[in-house]
C-alpha cells in the first residue's frame, strides 16, 4: 500500500494531500474541513480526524444517512477492547472515540502537499502497523503538530469518520520488529528515512526545498554562488527558478543590492517562494512563452540552470532571452551534455556541447565563455 500512494502523491498536483483507507467512509463537508483546516494553519500540520467504528452491518447500511449511523444496533460497542485478543489495549470504543482529544493513526489524514514532500512520504512495511509507527515517529522528529480538525454535525465536536471493522490483528512485536529499531535523532534523519526523500530532492518536477542536501542541488547552488559575482546592483531574471531557493543565495552571496525576478512553471513551487523568500518577486509562467512578456531591454542578467534540456524550442528561448537583456547584458546558462550523463527523466531535449554551442550567434553574442562541469579533487596538504 505504501509503495502505491507513494507512486500516485509523487505524481499529484495541488496544495493539500488528504489520504484515506477504502473502508472509511466521510460525511459530506470532510474534505472542505480538512483543506480549510490545514489552510488555516501557519506551521506544517498533519491533520486527522477521529474514527468511529462501524459494527458488521450489511452493505446496506452504508448507503443509510451518515448521521444516523450511531443510532444502529450495536454502535456502542461495550465489548472492546477484547482483554484477551489485545490486554491492554486503549480504549477505542465509540462512546469513548467521541470526547477523544489525540488520535495518531492514518486512516483519514491531510497535510499540505508541500510538507509531504519536504516530510519524505511513507516507507514502505509489509508487516501492518510498522508504518503507523513509523510515520508518527518521523512526524515527532520533524517537529510536525497533529491537529483534529473540527467542525463537523456528527455528535463530537471533533470531524468523525466511519470506519468499517475489519479483522486485522495488529502485531505489536512484529510491527516494532519491521521497524528494526529505528530511531530518528534530528529532523534531516527523519526525512532521510521517507520513501519519497529521493523524488523531494531530485525526482518530480526536480523541485527542491532545502539547501542542506547533497547532489545535484549541491551543484545548483555553486552555480548560483558563482552568479552572485555579477548581480550586485544589477536586475536578474531566474528562469526557471525552481522553487525560488536559488534567489536566496544570491541575497547572501552577493555584494551590493539588486532586483530579483524568478519564473516558473510550476505553482507549487512559486508558491513555496512566495512564502518563504519575501525579499524576491516570483511568478508562474511557462519557460518557452513567458519571456515574450517581459519588456524588452529591461533585464541586465538572465540565469537559466538545467532549464533549457527541458523544452524543444531551444533557439526561441535564446532568442526571447536576448530581446529581454539590456545591450551589454549578460546571461549565464547551464545545462547537462549529451553523452556526458543520463540525465533524468524530465531532460527529454539534451544537446551536445556542439549543439549547445551552436545556438548562440556569434554576431549577437560577444564575449562568450564556456565552463565544463568537473568533480573536484581531494588535493592532499604537504
Amino acid at each position: 500500500g505504501c509503495t502505491l500512494r507513494n507512486a500516485v502523491n509523487t505524481y499529484s498536483f495541488g496544495r493539500v494531500l488528504v489520504a484515506t483507507h477504502p473502508e472509511i467512509m466521510i460525511p459530506p463537508n470532510a474534505l472542505e474541513v480538512m483543506y480549510d483546516t490545514v489552510m488555516k494553519s501557519q506551521e506544517r500540520v498533519w491533520v486527522t480526524a477521529i474514527p468511529f467504528w462501524l459494527p458488521n452491518q450489511p452493505l446496506a447500511a452504508w448507503k443509510r444517512d451518515i448521521f444516523k449511523l450511531t443510532k444502529t444496533e450495536g454502535f456502542y460497542d461495550p465489548s472492546w477492547p477484547d482483554p484477551i485478543n489485545t490486554p491492554g489495549a486503549p480504549d477505542y470504543r465509540n462512546q469513548n472515540q467521541e470526547i477523544r482529544t489525540t488520535w495518531e493513526s492514518e486512516v483519514f489524514w491531510a497535510m499540505r502537499m508541500s510538507t509531504w514532500r519536504w516530510f519524505g512520504g511513507f516507507r514502505n512495511f509489509e508487516v501492518w502497523g510498522s508504518v503507523d509507527m513509523d510515520f508518527v515517529g518521523r512526524r515527532r522528529a520533524c517537529n510536525i503538530k497533529t491537529v483534529i480538525a473540527k467542525g463537523s454535525p456528527v455528535p463530537s465536536e471533533n470531524l468523525m469518520v466511519f470506519h468499517q471493522w475489519h479483522e486485522s490483528k495488529r502485531d505489536m512485536e512484529a510491527a516494532l520488529q519491521a521497524l528494526k529499531g529505528a530511531s530518528y535523532a534530528n529532523e534531516m534523519k527523519a526525512r532521510q528515512a521517507g520513501a519519497l526523500f529521493a523524488i523531494y530532492n531530485h525526482g518530480h518536477r526536480e523541485r527542491a526545498t532545502s539547501g542542506k542536501l547533497e547532489g545535484i542541488l549541491g551543484d545548483h547552488i555553486s552555480r548560483y554562488k558563482w552568479a552572485a559575482f555579477y548581480c550586485s546592483d544589477k536586475n536578474v531574471l531566474d528562469i526557471p527558478c525552481g522553487t525560488g531557493y536559488g534567489g536566496q543565495v544570491l541575497r547572501e552571496n552577493t555584494a551590493g543590492p539588486f532586483s530579483y525576478t524568478g519564473i516558473d512553471i510550476d505553482q507549487e513551487s512559486i508558491d513555496f517562494a512566495i512564502e518563504n523568500y519575501p525579499d524576491n518577486y516570483y511568478i508562474s509562467g511557462d519557460m518557452e512563452k513567458e519571456l515574450l512578456v517581459v519588456e524588452p531591454e529591461t533585464v541586465d542578467i538572465v540565469l537559466s540552470f538545467e532549464g533549457i534540456e527541458h523544452i524543444k524550442q531551444h533557439r526561441a528561448l535564446i532568442s526571447n532571452i536576448y530581446q529581454a537583456l539590456k545591450p551589454g547584458g549578460t546571461f549565464i546558462i547551464s545545462t547537462p551534455q549529451k553523452g556526458a550523463t543520463s540525465g533524468t527523466p524530465w531532460d527529454k531535449h539534451m544537446l551536445t556541447a556542439d549543439e549547445f554551442i551552436g545556438l548562440f550567434d556569434e554576431e549577437l553574442w560577444t564575449n562568450l565563455d564556456w565552463f565544463y562541469a568537473s568533480r573536484p579533487r581531494l588535493i592532499r596538504s604537504l
